[in-house]
């Protein structure tokens, strides 16, 4: 009697863990396939587990529409004087926002709100590489053209030529590093060997 009620539960527990859903083995199993601005360099995405895109919300700094969250990456959280959020949608140019949230900045700062491609053809000469880019620790999978920055907020810029391991293509990685305090302490630790 014993072993058929061990048997009966590996059994049940065998049909309970063995079922699946296919909407869930797709999205776990789809590979999304990007192409970097200036070349044919496939980037795979697994790392989403939705396939549901985030609602927007409209973003007002001083007052100011921002249509990109992105510059939340790189705006100095202690110049951030006060952050209010009004759950009523808007429509703006044909897009629909589920809330809008304002951002008042201290008095006499103002954010220099530049593209993320913008940034890098003032400020570096490069080759016609693929070109990822890092913020902080993060790797950035968003079009250079949408992604705004605080050009105040960025501290160091380099780039390093990298060669992947696919096909031996060489791909130049941009890291842009911020002024948070962490990154300023780090900036000004002298290491003595």
């Amino acid at each position: 009697m014993r072993n058929w009620i061990l048997l009966f539960l590996v059994f049940l527990s065998g049909i309970s863990f063995a079922q699946t859903d296919d909407k869930l083995k797709l999205v776990y199993t789809e590979k999304r396939v990007m192409y970097s601005d200036s070349s044919q360099l496939k980037v795979y995405d697994n790392t989403s587990k939705s396939v549901i895109e985030d609602p927007k919300v409209a973003f007002y700094i001083n007052g100011d529409f921002i249509s990109n969250a992105s510059i939340l990456k790189t705006i100095n959280p202690k110049k951030i004087q006060s952050l209010s959020v009004e759950k009523d949608s808007i429509t703006i140019n044909d897009d629909l926002y589920i809330g809008k949230i304002f951002i008042n900045l201290v008095d006499g700062y103002q954010p220099k709100l530049i593209s993320l491609k913008d940034f890098i053809a003032t400020h570096l000469e490069l080759n016609d590489l693929p070109q990822i880019f890092q913020l902080d620790e993060t790797i950035l999978n968003v079009n250079s053209d949408d992604f705004l920055i605080d050009e105040h907020f960025i501290m160091v810029v380099s780039v390093e030529e990298i060669k992947t391991s696919e096909e031996n293509v060489s791909v130049n990685l941009i890291r842009l590093i911020t002024r948070t305090e962490e990154n300023i302490k780090k900036g000004n630790t002298v290491i003595i060997k």
